[in-house]
Parts: C-alpha cells; sequence; structure tokens
C-alpha cells in the first residue's frame, strides 16, 4: 500500500526525486543515479566541494527523514531512499575519475547498505528516527570509501 502522497514536497525530495518508488530496488536505482551525477558533476572537484555537497545533502536528509517519519507515520520506508543519497556520496568522495572504481563503490555500497555487517547492523538498530535511517548509510558509505580508497591508492596513484 502506497501512503505517500505524490503531492507533498517531502516525499520528492525523500524519494530520491520519486526514484524510491522504482519497483525494482529502489535504493540501488537511487545510488545508480547518485554514481552517475556525481561522475559528471562533481569527480575531479575539489574537496571542499564534494564535503559541502556531502553536508548539505546530510542536513536536508535529517530535516526530509524526519518530516516524513512524523508526517506518515513511518519508520524506515524503502521508498525513502535521500539515506541512499548520503551514502553513496560518502562513498564516492575523492574518488579518482575512474570507471571502475566507481563500479565498485556503487557494488560495495548497496552489499554493506543491503547485508548490514556488524557496526552497520548495530548502528541501524541502535537509533531511531532519521539517524536511525541515515547513520547507517553513511557508515556503509565509509566502509565502503575506506576499500575504495586503498583499492585507488594501490592501482591508480
Amino acid at each position: 500500500m502506497n501512503i505517500f502522497r505524490w503531492q507533498d514536497p517531502w516525499v520528492l525530495l525523500g524519494s530520491g526525486m520519486y526514484i524510491g518508488f522504482a519497483p525494482i530496488a529502489p535504493g540501488t536505482a537511487t545510488s545508480l543515479v547518485v554514481v552517475v551525477l556525481w561522475w559528471f558533476l562533481l569527480a575531479g572537484r575539489s574537496v571542499e566541494l564534494q564535503i559541502a555537497v556531502i553536508v548539505l545533502t546530510m542536513t536536508v536528509s535529517v530535516i526530509v527523514i524526519n518530516q516524513l517519519i512524523s508526517k506518515y507515520e513511518i519508520d524506515d520506508d524503502p521508498k525513502i531512499t535521500i539515506d541512499e543519497v548520503v551514502g553513496q556520496s560518502v562513498a564516492l568522495l575523492l574518488l579518482p575519475k575512474v570507471v571502475w572504481l566507481f563500479v565498485l563503490a556503487l557494488v560495495l555500497f548497496r552489499v554493506f547498505d543491503i547485508v548490514k555487517f556488524g557496526p552497520i547492523r548495530w548502528v541501524e538498530k541502535r537509533f531511531t528516527g532519521a539517524a536511525g535511517v541515515l547513520l547507517d548509510d553513511i557508515l556503509a558509505g565509509l566502509f565502503t570509501l575506506a576499500i575504495v580508497q586503498l583499492g585507488a591508492l594501490y592501482w591508480v596513484y
């Protein structure tokens, strides 16, 4: 059952511009769009710009997720994919513009976000509200970032 109202701007933002309504793998679809946008708009740009985009997206996410949780009395609905926008962005931070690294960042982030091993699962269960929705994706993004940057150090730099 779809409880969301399409015309609601909070739903527009929270679902990653309605990508969260994809019938199959909405989180992965959102992450894929983030990877493509990052490649064309932010890859190779300054660290300050990339961090500013992540901080801005994170701030907006907290507000949007809190609004959706309050308004629709939900917890972590799969249609809310703005958390994937933040997590995938963290995973792409300062990544060299190399196709296989971007693909690896997408795959690893999705695996960590779906499987939620150890600390990611702990964070997801420990926090509620926007923090509970967002922090597991940020942590999945950080794990991905560490692994992919190590790969970049070894094979690219």
